[in-house]
């Protein structure tokens, strides 16, 4: 009898995934209803089947007829049923299968194994979860490590992260090795380890560059970062742009923080932020302001407007429309309009347009000091001496004007200073009607002009000025000075004012040097300095000893700071004191310390106790024993560390080593860290040996495979084999239980349990992805299969099983119908599954595009574990990603990986916006983007967060690097970090800091606390409490100052405000003398001495320049008068008077008291009473000739005073207005006569 075939027991959707039945060893597929007893046709509509087992036979093809019975379980727990959906048209297959073995349900597995089951292939093949059949969303998990949204676009690079899923080109994907581009469109990241965080038409393409998110942003060159923004470019190594609008950092290591439309394209050139501004040299800053430039090397402007510091080492203050061409110059011009102002000259101090003050308010007249000219590099002043001014107490204003020219009555040497009172006109009177010759008075001169009056000879004959007849100072005929005629001759130009020398050679011999006291020194080098001291030797060139004892400067340039034996031997190498310090090569540094060596070109060694910096460019920040050898590298403290290899570091700790190029070993006891760019956080006997190894502490730990890593534990070893593994080992205190791990790309935790542990109600989940091979973001797009834990009532422990080897049992295969004949038979489960259905142990002969995990239908993919309770990963059919379904809707093609939120509009609901993690973010608008942190909101289109807490950037192309509280409220706004900062203005920048902020537009906030920079281009650099309120102000730093006038600058100090536009300021404040400055057009110094300063030789000046109105190059022909001090045996303060002069006054010393000077105004000498009650005083017999001189001196001036009065009273008997010109002088018997 043929056998029917029976309908019911074809499954209909099983080619589908639609049913697969897992039963254990003697579970019963009870839903079969074969008639199949015998030669009995049993059939049974609408009607129950019972029976204890079924026995079914085969057709006995053979010639063998064999059996298969279906039975229950004895005894059946429960009722079980089983339903056979109508399989339709064609063969189909119901699969029975043990735990481990199966398909994935549409509804979640149980039962699963970790690292046995998954989703994805076992082939060379990508897996590829599509929502929708991939019309609009998916992930792809390449072979290599990649994760991508979709299949458009170039191939991504090996390990690559790419979760956009727009673009316009193909090229715009993460195809770098390890590259990674977060979210948003139309972005590239196109070398290894490049990132971009979000935003859209963002390119990433050098290694390492880094791009925050933004509009149109370029990283084009290695270890290239810009934040945020639009349009920003950062084209050079290890550049940097904050955020803005349109900026570009082109120089090496540039760095331009914000603003609109600023260039930093020097090395190491920084722009703060501002509108269009340029730093274009070596190390040169432009802190903020518009149009300002620094051109030259080391070039400074603070801000302002429309300034230019064109020459090396010159710096603007603020101000408008200031060029300086001249190299280490300063200045600050107060321009309110078209007044420009270029100064070419070097070495100078200009305050164009304002007035200087010397302010007070601490009870201390500030002086004016014209220091001597001085060779010495270092401390300063040393022992330089100064000329000063100083202010008396004075009842009302007085000024000054200079006089007009240098021509008198006769010849300038001839005149005398007179004021006129009414005017404050200072002018030249002749003295030719007071006195009848000219030389040098005991109680001091007036009136001589340098160059032509003179204390010396006129022949080649030194001069020597004595005190109780031993020399004192001796002028040389061959330009030098010294104090005695002991030891070898000095040096041309040559200064040497000690007395006492061991030998002879103990001198200044050098030319242009100087040995400016103490004993036993020598200065041999030309342009060589020893400040004093004790046997202390300046040999090289331009050399410097400041003092202390036995210490030595042989390189040329080279400087001793003080200390005793220390030695400096390379070219501009540097021993600021201590003991025994060495600093042997060029450019080399100790700062002090005890017996240590800097002998590296260029290394410094901070002080301490025998370290050494031998590397070039290396650096030893102090401790004890430690070495820096390897070139750049950094020793930062500690005991006996070592820093060998190139640009290696070690933080601290003790005997700590960093072999391995740029290794870095933070701290801890006996590490090693000698693999490239290998890492020890700390602990002790820890040990990274591979490329780019890691260890972050514990003990014993050892990391020789490359790019792998050990956080911390204990006796744990990643051998050489074990490249890009990670391991932690616990239960090994007393280290009887080491491990070694030799398998690559593995992650180890040995003697642990591994708890995905949460306590904010959202079960943890262990994600297994798939293969992927683009470099960048991650997962960008990849696929992962998870586990997560359900709502339990208690704890659960899977044993996996004790072998993989298979029986030939039932079930370990899958039972299969055939439709037509109705013929059960049990085919390979591999086979079977694989051909319609994801496995669970994997797939092979899949087709990458054509076979996937997801949807056809517009229907979201759901991959859950534990149902979705606590973790899993949505994809939308917009294109979006997100972890879970609660908040509110995701953006197109946006991507949002948080999974914890405190309002549901705490999401990714901008279209490209993207959340690359954190908890309670929000990026509400198109191409927003939040790297991570939590409590964070990116609210306006391309506004950038990269994480941090509680931070908003609520407006265009806003930017928050991270931090705290931070608000970036105006388009195109920056703040690089910190807490409470707020940049409010369009284009403004806040660095860092706590509670500053930058209102105004192109306004800059450095960083410091409590900030404000509120007006057009103003800038606070740093500090606490400063504000900058005019336009274009600067305050440089230091506390408590405000910047409210226009263009107006402060350097620093502190309680300093300036109300009046164009004016510049520092005030020194300690306590509670805070000062205002409300006028206009003036540079004012607060309770500070000014000190015109010099170590080049050359006596600096102060010029008054006549009035000027031409817009250009300064001084360009403009007449001046100044000030200058000329070489002094010891310092000078003159005490200006104290009140105006009457009419015909002159300014004359009224007292002397050690170094200060009163001046007072008096009576004209030519013009006294008509008593005739002066006589000559007589002359006693000398006793010495320096005693004879004197008194002649003094009777000289007694005959001056009383011819005067003669001639007046013979003018008041004639009624002459003019008498012949008498004079004294001296004949060649050296008798006096009184001559016409």
């Amino acid at each position: 009898m043929n056998r029917p075939t029976v309908p019911v027991l074809t499954p209909k959707l099983f080619p589908t995934c639609t049913q697969i039945f897992q039963v254990k060893i003697a579970r019963v597929f009870l839903s079969v209803f074969l008639p199949l007893l015998g030669s009995v046709v049993a059939t049974a509509q609408n009607r129950d089947f019972g029976a204890e087992r079924i026995v079914i036979d085969d057709n006995a093809a053979d010639g063998v007829r064999n059996t298969m019975t279906i039975q229950t379980s004895n005894p059946l727990l429960q009722n079980v049923l089983l339903t056979i959906p109508d399989p339709g048209a064609g063969a189909a297959q119901i699969v029975l299968a043990p735990p481990g073995s199966g398909a994935w349900l549409l509804t979640g597995n149980a039962g699963t194994t970790a690292g046995t089951n998954f989703i994805g292939t076992t082939d060379s093949v990508a897996l590829h979860l599509l929502v929708a059949g991939g019309s609009s969303n998916g992930l792809i998990l390449n072979i290599f490590g990649g994760i991508q949204r979709d299949a458009g676009g170039n191939i991504r690079g090996s390990h690559a992260v790419d979760l956009q899923l727009t673009r316009s080109a193909p090229d715009q994907v993460a195809s770098g090795f390890y590259a990674t581009i977060s979210g948003g469109s139309n972005n590239t990241a196109s070398q290894q380890f490049t990132s971009v965080g979000g935003g859209t038409s963002n390119s990433a393409t050098n290694e390492y560059a880094t791009i925050g998110g933004g509009i149109e942003n370029v990283a084009t060159n290695l270890y290239a970062t810009v934040a945020g923004g639009r349009q920003n470019s950062a084209t050079s190594t290890g550049t940097a742009v904050g955020g803005g609008f349109s900026n570009s950092a082109t120089g090496p290591q540039s760095v331009v923080s914000g603003g609109a439309s600023n260039i930093a394209s020097g090395i190491y050139a920084v722009v703060g932020g501002g509108s269009s501004n340029r730093s274009s040299q070596f190390y040169s800053t432009v802190a903020g302001g518009i149009q300002n430039q620094a051109t030259g090397r080391g070039g400074v402007v603070a801000g302002g407007t429309s300034n230019q510091a064109n020459g090396n080492y010159s710096a603007i203050a603020g101000g408008n429309g200031l060029t300086i061409d001249g190299d280490r110059s300063f200045g600050f011009l107060a321009n309110g309009g078209l007044d420009s102002m270029i100064v070419s000259e070097s070495n100078v101090a200009v305050f164009g347009n304002t007035d200087l003050w010397l302010a007070n308010n601490d009870s201390a007249s500030s002086q004016l000091r014209f220091y001597e000219a001085n060779a010495t590099t270092g401390t300063f002043p040393d022992s330089t001496n100064y000329t000063s001014f100083e202010a008396g107490t004075q009842t009302s204003d007085i000024n000054y004007i200079l006089p007009l020219s240098t021509a008198a009555t006769t010849t300038v040497e001839e005149g005398l200073l007179q004021l006129d009172a009414g005017t404050g006109q200072l002018s030249w009177v002749n003295p030719a009607s007071a006195v009848t010759g000219f030389v040098w008075t005991l109680s001091g001169n007036s009136g001589t002009t340098a160059g032509t009056n003179f204390l010396g000879t006129t022949d080649s004959v030194a001069l020597h000025i004595r005190t109780n007849n031993v020399d004192r100072l001796i002028f040389n005929t061959n330009g030098s000075i010294q104090r005695d005629t002991g030891g070898n001759g000095r040096g041309a130009n040559a200064i040497d004012l000690q007395t006492d020398r061991i030998a002879a050679t103990q001198v200044a011999s050098g030319l242009q040097s100087v040995v400016g006291g103490g004993f036993a020194n020598t200065a041999s080098g030309s342009q060589s300095t020893v400040g004093g001291g004790f046997n202390n030797n300046a040999a090289g060139l331009q050399s410097v000893v400041g003092g202390g004892f036995a210490n030595t400067a042989s390189g040329s340039q080279s400087t001793v700071g003080g200390g005793f034996n220390n030695n400096v031997a390379g070219l501009q190498s540097v021993v600021g004191g201590g003991i025994n310090n060495t600093a042997s090569e060029p450019f080399s540094t100790v700062a002090g310390g005890t017996n240590n060596r800097a002998s590296g070109s260029t290394s410094t060694v901070g002080g301490g106790f025998n370290n050494t910096a031998s590397g070039v460019e290396a650096v030893v920040g102090g401790g004890s024993g430690n070495t820096a050898s390897g070139i750049e590298s950094t020793v930062g403290g500690g005991v006996s560390n070592t820093a060998s290899g190139l640009q290696s570091t070690v933080g601290g700790g003790v005997s700590n080593t960093a072999s391995g190029d740029q290794a870095t070993t933070a701290g801890g006891s006996s590490t090693t860290a000698s693999g490239l760019q290998s890492v020890v956080g700390g602990g002790r006997l820890n040990t990274a040996s591979g490329v780019s190894a890691t260890v972050g502490g514990g003990s014993r730990n050892i990391v020789a495979g490359d790019n792998s890593a050990i956080p911390g534990g204990n006796g744990l070893t990643l051998d050489a084999a074990a490249d890009g593994s990670f391991g932690f080992l616990g239960d090994n205190a007393g280290g009887s239980k080491n491990m070694t791990i030799s398998t690559p790309d593995v992650a180890v935790f040995g003697n642990t349990d591994m708890w995905l542990a949460n306590n904010d109600s959202s079960a943890s989940q262990l994600r297994f992805y798939e293969a992927y091979n683009s470099n960048g973001l991650f997962p960008n797009g990849t696929n992962y299969t998870s586990f997560e834990a359900g709502t339990q009532t208690s704890d659960i422990n899977y044993i996996l099983p004790l072998s993989t080897t298979a029986t030939t049992t039932v079930e370990e295969g899958f039972l299969q119908l055939d439709g037509g004949t109705g013929q059960l038979s049990w085919v390979d489960p591999a086979t079977a599954a694989s051909a319609f259905a994801w496995s669970l142990t994997g797939n092979t002969g899949t087709t990458a595009g054509t076979n996937f995990i997801g949807t056809t239908d517009s229907v979201a993919l759901h991959l859950l574990v534990a149902g979705g309770s606590s973790n899993g990963l949505i994809l939308n059919i917009f294109g979006g990603i997100q972890r879970d379904a609660g908040g509110g809707i995701r953006g197109s093609h946006a991507v949002d990986l948080q999974l914890t939120r405190s309002a549901p509009s705490q999401v990714a609901s901008g279209f490209y916006a993207t959340i690359s993690g954190g908890s309670d973010n929000t990026a509400s608008q198109q191409f927003a983007f939040v790297g991570g942190g939590t409590s964070n909101s990116a609210t306006n289109e391309y506004a950038t967060i990269g994480g941090g807490l509680e931070n908003a950037a609520t407006n265009l192309y806003a930017t928050i690097a991270g931090g705290r509280q931070n608000s970036a409220t105006s388009a195109g706004t920056t703040i690089g970090g910190g807490f409470s900062n707020r940049a409010t203005g369009s284009q403004s920048v806040v660095s860092g800091g706590a509670s500053n902020i930058a209102s105004g537009v192109y306004s800059v906030v450095g960083g410091g606390a409590s900030n404000r920079s509120s007006q057009f281009y103003s800038t606070v650099a740093g500090g606490i409490q400063n504000q900058a309120t005019g336009r274009g102000g600067v305050v440089a730093g230091g506390t408590s100052n405000q910047a409210n006038g226009n263009y107006s600058a402060i350097a620093g100090g502190n309680g300093l405000t300036i109300d009046g536009d164009r004016s510049f300021g520092f005030l020194a404040n300690v306590g509670l003398d805070s000062m205002i400055v409300s006028e206009s057009n003036v540079a004012v110094f607060g309770n500070t001495d000014l000190w015109l300063a010099n170590n080049d030789s050359a006596s600096s000046q102060i010029r008054f320049y006549e009035a000027y109105d031409t817009a250009g190059a300064f001084p360009n022909g403009t007449n001046y008068t100044s000030f200058e001090a000329g070489a002094q045996a010891s310092d000078i303060n003159y005490i200006l008077p104290t009140a105006l002069p009457t009419a015909g006054q002159i300014l004359q010393a009224s007292g002397v008291a050690g170094t200060t000077v009163t001046l007072t105004w008096a009576a004209d000498a030519t013009v006294a009473a008509r008593d005739g009650s002066d006589t000559p005083t007589s002359i006693a017999t000398p006793e010495s000739r320096e005693e004879r001189i004197n008194l002649l001196l003094q009777r000289m001036d007694e005959m001056r005073e009383m011819m005067r009065k003669m001639e007046v009273e013979l003018r008041a008997l004639t009624n002459e207005e003019s008498m012949p010109e008498s004079r004294v002088e001296t004949s060649s018997d050296q008798n006096l006569h009184v001559v016409e």
